[in-house]
């Protein structure tokens, strides 16, 4: 378990505590064996191992043994070697983790452009496994899934072959289907829509049996439906499944009818909606939790207990019980049953903000069951990246403008769990009692990070996450440039990657019509919005909100060149590197 330790000044008197008598007196700290004082100083983070270094010369000299400075660049790089092999020696195990710094910290990031190889097309990325349908020797199309391996960090490489998937899916379709695949669990889901175009089927295979339904799944396949007659209502299949263990979680977007709206003293329409989430048991069939909101919203199951829920008012989290067995599904949790509800700033703007794109990006990453790499990504500083899209209003009634502004909101699983844990420390359960509603200020401003992207649409943006790290990817069409902003948030990200080497202010390039864009990651944000008074005469005077966010990052920017044969590109975002992945006209 590790300490965190006051300031310098009662480090030693904390240390001194630990201590067990000898003689009637307290055993001094640097009276025991130097192999114990280390044993005790690895069981620190690295803000309190700071803090012993400043503290004396005795204490200096030990920070710089193999054993500490490894424990030490471990807990900066937001990595783990829980699950290694054991017999590694410890100078190995410091090699790999100072080989993985460097390649982080180095002046130029590691991106691979990955072309379409012959025979070879991309269909999908999930949870760090590239999907392909490539030829096998017959001339017939295969499911290749590959996840990379790295050198640095001992992470096999993996390849699976499935030709059994023509049995549930048509040829024609193949391009047009969802995957999505957990390694831990040997599971493959292909999503597709029904022969009459009425339901989502999602088919649930094995990787290791060539797409045979899977063993445990029940049922092998899941149908939800696409149409419902409620008003001609057609049901979207949100985002794509997330999956945990036992558990899976999808959402349907249900979209009607047209209401109207005023703004600016002209009248819009936009379609009534309705957002469902449910969390089913896919070992046992059961539906464990569900959840309806008229916003648009994104979830994340962050473990077998807990799943979260983002949307414009901030993050939710909520207790789910994932052993549930009863036959019939829950009734819809309601928001008064939300455990933690850590809010973000609003814009009091009319509903063509309300009605923009909202989504949330959250990869924790998973391993196969028999891989063991030296050192991993640490699931706890995982990082949750919330895109909320503002169009900002400037000036007065008769002289204004509209400037477009991309807002991410960047926070660490480990921020979340922290206040769930203050909650369960107040209320005594973890799932009962009063919810903790906490507002910005009370814990924004220690606990995430705002970045800014001005003049920057949502769909020029493109946002991919793994671990404490995050890659934004804004395409600048006229000029064939994708700028890759990789941003690392954890607790020590500036003790990682150095202060001098980061940036917190970029101007990328001149756009023909939006004009510069500018992407801003300071602690403090200011930006104005125009009242939304009622009376159509009255003037309206420019508020300001500002936003303060001062948990630590690291932020660096990258141009990528893009070629024009390519009709589109998806970056995704690994252990070691940025993939750009361009799929060929036609494909």
């Amino acid at each position: 378990m590790q300490l965190r330790l006051g300031p310098p000044s009662r480090l030693m008197g904390v240390l001194s505590r630990l201590l067990p008598r000898a003689a009637g007196r307290r055993t001094s700290f640097f009276e025991l064996p130097v192999e114990i004082q280390i044993e005790i100083l690895c069981h620190l983070d690295p803000a309190s191992l700071v803090a012993c270094r400043l503290t004396c010369r005795s204490l200096s000299t030990l920070f710089e043994s193999m054993a500490v400075q490894y424990v030490y660049r471990l807990g900066v790089c937001a990595m783990t070697d829980v699950g290694s092999p054991e017999g590694v020696t410890l100078q190995d195990r410091y090699a790999a983790i100072l080989q993985y710094q460097q390649a982080w910290t180095r002046s130029n990031i590691s991106q691979r452009m990955q072309d379409p190889a012959p025979g070879s097309h991309y269909l999908a990325h999930s949870n760090g496994v590239f999907v392909y349908a490539v030829e096998d020797s017959a001339k017939s199309l295969a499911l290749k899934l590959h996840r990379p391996g790295s050198a640095c960090t001992g992470l096999p490489e993996l390849t699976f072959l499935c030709s059994a998937w023509k049995l549930m899916l048509d040829p024609t379709s193949l391009f047009s289907a969802r995957f999505t695949v957990d390694l831990s669990e040997d599971l493959l889901v292909i999503t597709r829509l029904s022969d009459d175009r009425t339901e989502y089927l999602h088919h649930f295979v094995s990787i290791s049996r060539d797409c045979d339904p899977h063993p445990v799944a029940a049922p092998s396949i899941l149908r939800a439906p696409r149409r419902t007659q409620q008003r001609h209502a057609i049901t979207y299949l949100k985002e794509g499944l997330d999956f945990l263990s036992d558990l899976v979680a999808w959402g349907h977007l249900v979209a009607w009818g047209n209401i109207p709206f005023l703004f600016d003293d002209e009248e819009y329409c936009y379609l009534q909606q309705r957002m469902e989430v449910l969390v089913r048991n896919w070992k046992t069939g059961a539906v464990v939790w569900r959840y309806q909101s008229n916003q648009i919203i994104s979830y994340h199951l962050i473990d077998r207990h807990h799943i979260l829920i983002t949307q414009h008012d901030g993050i939710h989290v909520f207790a789910l019980d994932p052993d549930r067995s009863e036959p019939e599904p829950p009734v819809y949790t309601t928001t008064q049953a939300e455990l933690l509800h850590l809010r973000v700033p609003t814009f009091k703007l009319p509903a063509v903000q309300r009605t923009g794109l909202f989504k949330s990006f959250l990869d924790i990453p998973r391993n196969h069951p028999d891989d063991r790499p030296l050192i991993r990504p640490d699931p706890a500083h995982s990082l949750l990246a919330m895109c909320m899209p503002v169009h900002v209003a400037i000036g007065s009634e008769h002289d204004k403008s509209v400037q477009t502004k991309s807002l991410v909101f960047l926070v660490s699983l480990a921020t979340i769990r922290g206040y769930l844990a203050r909650r369960h420390s107040k209320t005594g359960s973890a799932q009962l009692g009063r919810s903790l509603v906490l507002p910005w200020d009370d814990w924004g401003r220690a606990g995430a990070r705002v970045v800014t992207a001005d003049n920057v649409d949502t769909p020029e943006l493109s946002i991919a996450t793994h671990g404490s790290r995050c890659v934004l990817t804004i395409i600048s069409t006229p000029l064939n440039v994708a700028d890759l902003v990789l941003i690392d948030a954890h607790p020590w990200a500036q003790q990682c990657h150095g202060r001098g080497q980061s940036v917190t202010l970029q101007t990328l390039r001149q756009h023909d019509t939006y004009g510069v864009k500018v992407v801003d990651s300071t602690d403090v944000h200011s930006i104005l919005t125009l009242s939304t008074s009622g009376r159509p005469r009255k003037s309206r005077k420019p508020k300001s909100a500002v936003m303060e966010g001062r948990f630590p990052c690291w932020m660096a920017w990258y141009p990528a060149p893009l070629e024009t044969r390519y009709r589109s590109n998806h970056t995704v975002l690994t252990g070691e590197e940025v993939v750009i992945v361009r799929k060929a006209r036609g494909v």
